[in-house]
């Protein structure tokens, strides 16, 4: 899949890395939350 470098698509790609970017967080918020949990 060919990615246009259109100011539509770079909004698209903009919100995927802001959502990625929250998932990561979100992640390792909860990788965390388990290991304190398993110690």
């Amino acid at each position: 899949m060919l990615i246009n470098f259109t100011p539509e698509s770079s909004t698209y790609t903009t919100e995927n890395i802001c959502h990625f970017k929250y998932y990561v967080t979100y992640i390792t918020k909860l990788t965390l939350f388990i290991m304190i949990l398993a110690h």
